[in-house]
């Protein structure tokens, strides 16, 4: 990407900011939620106490990071294309 692109990207998140922490905090919301319910669940079915519970939370956080990054980069993209 040229440089100008980047300055079009930037602009595009600017006007943009608010829907996409919206909706990325939408998406983080739903994903711990699904997995603690996973850890719960595996917990439940395997009697391991909090076991799966907190293992899945630990995991959460990198992998929302990543997935919270990678659908901001194709929100900004989408709107830049409109």
């Amino acid at each position: 990407m040229n440089s100008s692109q980047d300055r079009d990207l930037i602009e595009v998140f600017h006007e943009h900011r608010l829907r996409i922490f919206a909706s990325n905090t939408i998406f983080a919301l739903f994903f711990c939620g699904s997995m603690f319910g996973l850890g719960y669940t595996l917990d439940w079915f395997l009697d391991s106490g909090k076991l799966f519970r907190i293992v899945m939370m630990v995991l959460a956080f990198p992998l929302l990071q990543f997935f919270a990054y990678k659908r901001s980069q194709k929100i900004i993209k989408n709107l830049s294309q409109k």
